[in-house]
């Protein structure tokens, strides 16, 4: 908005190094000038502890900040659950207010202190927003072994553009659940494992800085 509107300084964008963290901002980032360098930021160790799920029903997880509800997607949620009124859908940090009509298989955790807890006791993850950078959610729940439901293509996840999409992909788990009653996700783990770790992270950016004190 600030460079549609011209509220900003030409030496910040010509004059500056610029990372990002995933390719489709730094597609983004092109259509206002700057040419940007994917460089992760976000490191740490893949030490999650696995536990059984004991539930009969397919569990799927999300996170919704109460203030911002409508940009994370609670009403493409709402449509999600109709839809499958056999799954059950939590939602970490949303306070459902006094007079809104929630489906009965959606419940409202608000804050949540311990989300290894949560996290242990769902099968998927979804996160749905307008618009997203890489989401450490994203990671935590790959890094857990959980199928993952994104807006975004990224690395073993079901890409998840629009909502007829998010709908296919959810059945597709569905499917799978109610064939094996179990689903995971190994290789999103051992994706992470390999390339989040804080040697992989911060090593890359300590090269990608003495590159550019080096004159490269």
């Amino acid at each position: 908005k600030a460079f549609e509107k011209g509220e900003y300084r030409d030496v910040y964008i010509k004059k500056a190094i610029h990372f990002c963290e995933v390719n489709w901002i730094k597609d983004e980032l092109v259509k206002i000038g700057i040419n940007a360098k994917v460089v992760s930021f976000v490191a740490f160790e893949n030490t999650f502890s696995k536990a059984e799920i004991k539930s009969e029903k397919l569990k799927v997880l999300t996170y919704i900040p109460s203030n911002r509800a409508e940009f994370y997607g609670i009403e493409s949620l709402k449509r999600l659950a109709n839809n499958f009124p056999k799954i059950d859908f939590s939602i970490a940090g949303y306070d459902k207010s006094e007079n809104e009509a929630l489906p009965s298989n959606i419940k409202s955790l608000g804050w949540v202190d311990d989300m290894n807890q949560e996290f242990n006791q769902h099968h998927v993850c979804l996160r749905f927003p307008e618009h997203d950078g890489l989401s450490i959610f994203i990671l935590e729940s790959l890094a857990r072994g959980k199928k993952v439901l994104y807006k975004y293509s990224f690395d073993f996840c079901n890409h998840c553009p629009d909502e007829v999409a998010l709908h296919e992909q959810l059945k597709l788990i569905e499917n799978e659940f109610l064939e094996n009653s179990y689903i995971d996700n190994p290789e999103g783990a051992e994706f992470i494992k390999k390339n989040y770790s804080a040697e992989k992270v911060y090593g890359t950016i300590v090269k990608e800085l003495k590159t550019i004190t080096n004159g490269g």
